[in-house]
């Protein structure tokens, strides 16, 4: 019976151990693009080894499509641009080093907060306020505005509105981490 409690301890710590180092997240992106609206469910694990893995759902014509966009720890410290590429079912894709998906890198929220400006992909952003854990910012040349979660760990892009690629979204954080 000892045996078994200490299996069960070592079991339990195990859980706890994973737990400390994984994070989920589960998100609701609704994207707006070039006059249709495509509304996908998202689940943001955070590795060990600090890079971001999104796994993507979405409705589409009865079926369940899914895929993921798998961000290194290289990215999620310093990338300075923001992939844009379509999900495609049952594609899962490595970004390269210096992009993301639907998160800026914490160099990038950082610099927005610390210097009131952070180059994008070479658009600058202007920080405009910062209230209420959001960081707003816009880019004052071509009017693109965005809301980022002003936290470190997991600076997600809350809104994008006006963007010249007529790529907008916003994304809402729901309670569970899968879908």
């Amino acid at each position: 019976m000892k045996r078994y409690l200490i299996l069960i301890a070592i079991a339990f710590v195990s859980v706890l151990s994973l737990s400390a180092e994984c994070r989920r997240d589960s998100v609701k992106l609704t994207y707006k693009l070039h006059g249709q609206t495509r509304r996908f469910t998202a689940v943001f694990t955070h590795a060990g080894d600090g890079g971001i893995r999104m796994d993507w759902a979405i409705e589409r014509n009865l079926k369940m499509w899914r895929g993921s966009y798998t961000m290194t720890a290289a990215a999620v410290t310093s990338a300075r641009s923001m992939s844009y590429l379509m999900p495609e079912d049952g594609r899962h894709v490595t970004l390269p080093d210096g992009e993301t998906f639907a998160i800026l890198s914490r160099e990038a929220l950082e610099a927005l907060k610390a210097d009131g400006s952070a180059d994008w992909a070479g658009t600058v952003y202007r920080l405009k306020e910062v209230k209420d854990g959001r960081v707003y910012a816009s880019d004052t040349i071509e009017g693109a505005e965005i809301c980022v979660l002003d936290d470190p760990a997991f600076p997600l892009v809350m809104s994008m509105a006006g963007n010249p690629l007529e790529i907008n979204w916003t994304a809402e954080i729901l309670q569970n981490g899968a879908f």
